[in-house]
């Protein structure tokens, strides 16, 4: 019985954090390409 409990509460816990990080990444992705960007483009110059 405690098994079960486990896994409902792991797959409940699975999809929480699913849709969590699909919020985090949506905002997250946005900032970082933002702040990152500038690194990529120089890195792709300095490769060159």
């Amino acid at each position: 019985m405690v098994i079960i409990e486990n896994q409902s509460f792991l797959k409940g816990r699975t999809e929480l954090m699913s849709v969590y990080t699909q919020v985090l990444n949506h905002t997250s992705i946005v900032q970082i390409s933002k702040q990152l960007l500038p690194f990529l483009l120089l890195n792709e110059l300095l490769e060159l």
